[in-house]
Formats: C-alpha cells, sequence, structure tokens
C-alpha cells in the first residue's frame, strides 16, 4: 500500500535526539562494565565502543557507574538487560 509509512510516521511523533542519545549510551555502558570487568584496559575499551577519548568514556561511566572505570576494574558486575 503506497503512502503507508508517511501516514503512520504522520501520527507518531518525531523521534527524541536526546532520547536516542541516552539509550545509544545506556547500552555502550552495559557493554563498558562487562569489557572492564573482563579485564580490559580503559583506553581499548573506549576506543572499542566508539568513544574518540578515553576522558569522554570516564566521564561518562562515572555518570553511569557512579565510579571512575579504573577503581571498578575489579569491583563492577555487568548489568543484565532484564
Amino acid at each position: 500500500m503506497p503512502g503507508l509509512y508517511a501516514r503512520v510516521g504522520a501520527l507518531l511523533p518525531p523521534p527524541d535526539p536526546e532520547y536516542s542519545y541516552r539509550w545509544l549510551n545506556e547500552l555502550r555502558q552495559i557493554d563498558a562494565a562487562s569489557m572492564i570487568s573482563d579485564g580490559k584496559s580503559v583506553k581499548e575499551t573506549a576506543l572499542e565502543l566508539g568513544y574518540k577519548h578515553p576522558a569522554h568514556f570516564s566521564r561518562d561511566f562515572k555518570r553511569s557507574h557512579g565510579q571512575p572505570p579504573t577503581a571498578a576494574q575489579s569491583t563492577i558486575s555487568p548489568p543484565s538487560l532484564l
């Protein structure tokens, strides 16, 4: 049916870029916790998750987990999605 996507799209609100960023960051932090607890370095984890600078990764990690990644390397358990 032509135009179905456009009609459905007109009924839905536009996506919120801030929500998309928060959702993506939450997924990254779940992966980060797993990688850090598996013994990967902060720099390696940051670059693998797409951060250009390890300092930006450390800032986001601390906001999400309440401690910097260096302190969490031996104490954090990866969060579950459920």
